[in-house]
């Protein structure tokens, strides 16, 4: 019987393998019943299991160490040639027994996770978003503070913003005012580069799409950040446009900033309700566990000390093998 695995394979040669020149084979595999080949092969399938799990990155549930303890005892040798159905059980009970412990380090890997996430991730989370709802609560009531009125007569302008120490009234010169103080900048540290209606300007090179295909971004500052979604264009007048319209969108961020803490906040109530939530398969794996020590205790007792030969017997022999 093979030891390894790996053994199983190799035996075949180049049956299974390249080299072989046949159309078709044929591989046969006995077990003998009221043997323990069965056992032999259980031990090899487990070896395989646990080596998949750690080629595959999964929590094994074993140690190495405990294959050994799978070796057969001589009480358990005697059980199986003498067909005793308690080792027949114990055999099924080591599987199942061992489905159950991993179902359980799985449990446990999942409330590790569960609790990093009601302790840490969902709470900070939670924090953050209801910081930036605030924020963006009060830089929409400084945007309607100072965002122009309307006014009837076109030929009034009401635009105004600042780049670099300059003020602009045009909004094709500012834009592209903006990008010339970019460029001048070049790559590097995120800079303040001017401000508008109460809100500073931050620009900065952009790298995520590769050096030669990355550009320049803009965000701008109140009490929160607002970045602009899109690369500044060539277009003076579309650059303000953008950031006419980040200002504008500030309604619909503070929807969306609201429904993302309501989902957080629906998580960390599912997280704690689960956390809390016991193994279901707690009380069978200790009553399969209890009956498996059962049987692994009984079988090991049934291994009885040869009967020794008694002191006359001996004597007897040695007389009757004496030389002349």
């Amino acid at each position: 019987m093979p030891w390894r695995p790996s053994d199983i394979g190799q035996r075949e040669g180049r049956i299974i393998r390249q080299g072989n020149e046949n159309d078709h084979i044929q591989i046969y595999r006995y077990v003998t019943e009221g043997t323990f080949d069965s056992y032999s092969w259980q031990i090899l399938e487990s070896k395989q299991k646990f080596i998949s799990q750690i080629m595959t990155s999964k929590t094994p549930v074993r140690s190495c160490e405990d294959f050994d303890a799978k070796a057969m005892d001589y009480g358990e040798v005697k059980a199986v040639c003498a067909n005793n159905p308690e080792i027949k059980e114990k055999m099924k009970l080591d599987q199942y027994v061992s489905k159950l412990r991993m179902l359980k380090a799985s449990w446990m890997k999942q409330q590790y996770h569960l609790e990093d996430l009601v302790t840490k991730e969902y709470p900070n989370e939670i924090r953050t978003l209801s910081d930036m709802i605030d924020g963006c609560k009060k830089d929409l009531e400084l945007y309607g503070k100072n965002k122009p009125s309307q006014v009837e007569d076109d030929s009034i302008n009401t635009f105004r913003i600042t780049i670099g120490d300059k003020d602009y009234t045009d909004k094709e010169e500012a834009g592209n005012a903006i990008l010339e103080i970019c460029r001048k900048n070049g790559p590097g540290m995120e800079s303040k580069i001017g401000e508008y209606l109460g809100f500073k300007i931050y620009a900065r090179y952009d790298f995520s799409n590769g050096v030669h295909n990355g550009g320049y971004k803009l965000h701008l500052k109140g009490v929160a950040s607002h970045y602009l979604f899109d690369y500044l264009g060539n277009s003076g007048t579309g650059n303000i446009q953008r950031i006419d319209n980040v200002l504008k969108g500030l309604d619909d961020k503070i929807i969306r900033l609201s429904d993302k803490l309501d989902n957080y906040k629906q998580k960390l109530t599912d997280a704690q309700s689960m956390l809390k939530k016991p193994f279901a398969q707690e009380q069978e794996l200790k009553d399969k566990t209890t009956r498996l020590d059962e049987l692994t205790l009984k079988l090991s007792q049934s291994v009885t000390s040869p009967e020794l030969p008694s002191e006359d017997n001996v004597v007897e022999e040695k007389t009757k093998y004496s030389a002349p």
